[in-house]
């Protein structure tokens, strides 16, 4: 899965407002911690 395809999935798993466990959030997207922790740095730092 592609980066932006990433984001858009982080996205809509957290757009409920939903709670979502660290390990739900790698399980659903397929990827390391550590590409999931880079992902939501980048996420927090330079989308919002």
């Amino acid at each position: 899965m592609a980066r932006t395809e990433r984001f858009y999935k982080v996205d809509q798993l957290l757009k409920d407002g939903k709670v979502v466990p660290f390990a739900g959030l790698k399980d659903a997207l397929g990827v390391s911690r550590a590409t999931l922790k880079r992902d939501l740095v980048y996420m927090r730092d330079r989308l919002h």
